[in-house]
This record gives C-alpha cells, sequence and structure tokens, in this order.
C-alpha cells in the first residue's frame, strides 16, 4: 500500500512539474498579404514577433483567417524542435489566443548528429530553436557554406535573416 501511494504521489508531481516548465502563454497574429503572418507570442520567458509563412501552419485555414465574425481556431506549427498548439480566434486577418510548446527532446540527436554541441538543451532553447525554424536541414546549408557553429549563432542567423540564399549572394559578389 505505502509503495503504491508512493508511486502514486512521485507521478502526480513529476506530470506537475513537467506541466510547470512547459512553455505557454498568448499569441498575435496578422495577416500580411504577402503569404506570410506576423506573429507575436508572449511568455513569462520571452517576447518576440517575427514574420512567418502563412503556410507553415497547420490546420488554420483562408477563410478562417479571413473570416468576418469572431470564429474559433485551433491550429499548430510544427518544427523540427517541437511543436506550437495554437487556441483562439480569428476575425478580419487578425487573430488572438493562448499557445503552448510540445518539445522534441530527439532534435538534441539531430544537433550532436551534426557536430553542433547542444549542451544542456532545455525546452526553453527548444522553444527557441522551433521559433525560428533552426532545422536539420538549415544548419546542414550552412555548414556546406563553410559555417560550422554553435548553437547560439544558428539562431542568430536565423533571426537576422542571414539564409543559405542570402550567404551565396554575399560570396557571388566576392
Amino acid at each position: 500500500m505505502r509503495r503504491a501511494l508512493a508511486l502514486a504521489l512521485y507521478f502526480f508531481l513529476a506530470a506537475f512539474t513537467a506541466r510547470a516548465a512547459q512553455q505557454h502563454g498568448a499569441w498575435h497574429l496578422t495577416d500580411r498579404s504577402d503569404g506570410r503572418m506576423q506573429i507575436a507570442l508572449i511568455s513569462d520567458h520571452n517576447q518576440n514577433s517575427h514574420p512567418i509563412e502563412r503556410t507553415a501552419f497547420t490546420g488554420l485555414t483562408g477563410s478562417q483567417i479571413d473570416a468576418a465574425t469572431e470564429t474559433p481556431v485551433d491550429f499548430r506549427l510544427i518544427r523540427e524542435a517541437g511543436t506550437l498548439h495554437f487556441t483562439g480566434t480569428f476575425m478580419n486577418k487578425e487573430g488572438v489566443g493562448r499557445f503552448s510548446f510540445e518539445p522534441n527532446p530527439s532534435y538534441v540527436t539531430t544537433l550532436r548528429g551534426l557536430g553542433v554541441a547542444a549542451g544542456d538543451l532545455d525546452d526553453e532553447k527548444l522553444f527557441s530553436l522551433a521559433i525560428h525554424d533552426v532545422s536539420a536541414s538549415f544548419i546542414r546549408e550552412m555548414q556546406s557554406l563553410g559555417y560550422h557553429e554553435e548553437l547560439n549563432r544558428y539562431i542568430a542567423f536565423r533571426i537576422h535573416g542571414a539564409s543559405p540564399q542570402f550567404v551565396r549572394e554575399l560570396n557571388a559578389l566576392g
């Protein structure tokens, strides 16, 4: 009986701790009319805003975005580092609501396989990698161009728009 009670308490605390550490917060999306949406995310840990391709969102339709009346939405942004789950409403090309982040712990193995020192990669860092779409293919392309960097540099490349295409264009200029 004591053992069963101890196990039940252990699993309860583990679930509570995992839930408490989860990244979550509020979102705001605005249609930019160029195929992208301006996303703003606000959480206890950070605030950021940047454009994301409209097609990057799974489960969000044009009719929901363009709705003339407040329309409930439930959609995802699936990235290698994890998935952002969004709930809320849209009306006249503008949406608001809440989000939660489900990290992908196996992405650490992917990074190590690419020779990128990931160190202690916590959920907050995975959240940042997901938001900025620091994918394995992005890292591989940058490495093929001679950029074998620490993980934070790849995030900085994404934040500042240093894409592989941009690097190739600079190299073409000499």
